[in-house]
């Protein structure tokens, strides 16, 4: 007769060249308040001593996956093949749990059955993990079309601050896009905020790490590849406002313009700000003169 008690919280955790920070995310998430837990640590290939620092670790809950490179999206999704929990957590293999961050995200889960998945306030730390002053964040909650597509700077999409209800990303087929890879955090959160609520869970921080080698902080053309794909895809979306959709559009291919400017590429600069101009004169105008 198996007794054993079912897995509350299934953490997933994609690890590509991680070795620098993925001792202390694993250290963050055992020493959880809540012991109800799996982590599946995902090699995605890596070249470094990524391997050798999860292998250092020899508690139970700890599964280990080594697979060939196929991206944060795809490793993320076969993660979530893989899991047993009742709920899902995608944590980003540098930012760091706060004692509680689990278990006041699971209980509120529970006493909010309405609700489909959680976050709360983030707080970023250097690569050192030191906090960086005023610089608080909250996750996409209250309403996530407008405060991803309008690119409030006060809102952050990372994964790592959200529990998610196993059973709702699988009856709707929710997954992370492949064709996506620094944006496809906030393409699943508008596709998932079309079917369920999120709610705000007080006291329960992420620590989000920021550092140079970042995949979303490094600024290159395969960044803006992937920026345009994502306008692409919501574009396509026939849930979303025509007015929204214009903001986006203009906001959009102006960080685009501004970002093929840093790069020195005359072309995309010129083109992109046309475009951005199209959507919205008066407001690439007022960008010009601050």
């Amino acid at each position: 007769m198996n007794t054993a008690q079912p897995i509350l919280v299934s953490v997933i955790v994609p690890c590509y060249n991680a070795a620098p920070f993925i001792a202390a995310t694993i250290q963050s998430v055992l020493q959880q308040s809540l012991g109800s837990f799996e982590l599946i640590c995902l090699n995605d290939g890596s070249t470094d001593s990524t391997e050798k620092e999860i292998l250092r670790f020899s508690d139970p809950r700890i599964r280990y996956i080594n697979k060939a490179n196929t991206g944060v999206s795809d490793t993320r999704n076969v993660g979530f093949s893989l899991s047993q929990g009742k709920y899902i957590l995608y944590l980003d293999a540098d930012d760091i749990l706060t004692e509680h961050f689990l278990q006041k995200r699971v209980d509120y889960l529970e006493q909010h059955p309405e609700m489909g998945f959680c976050c709360s306030e983030v707080i970023k730390i250097d690569e050192a993990g030191n906090i960086i002053a005023n610089t608080k964040w909250v996750g996409a909650h209250s309403n996530i079309l407008l405060e991803v597509l309008s690119y409030n700077l006060k809102i952050i999409t990372c994964p790592s601050n959200y529990l998610f209800r196993k059973d709702l990303l699988q009856k709707h087929s929710i997954k992370f896009d492949p064709a996506l890879s620094s944006s496809a955090d906030r393409f699943f959160l508008i596709e998932l905020s079309h079917v369920a609520k999120c709610g705000l869970v007080e006291d329960a921080y992420l620590y989000y790490r920021m550092h140079p080698s970042s995949m979303s902080h490094k600024l290159t053309l395969n960044l803006l590849r992937d920026n345009f794909v994502f306008k692409q895809k919501i574009l396509s979306l026939d849930y979303i406002p025509a007015g929204l959709k214009k903001e986006f559009c203009f906001k959009t291919n102006y960080i685009l313009a501004g970002s093929y400017y840093r790069l020195k590429k005359a072309g995309p600069f010129l083109l992109y700000s046309l475009k951005a101009f199209y959507y919205n004169p008066a407001g690439f105008l007022k960008q010009l003169t601050k």
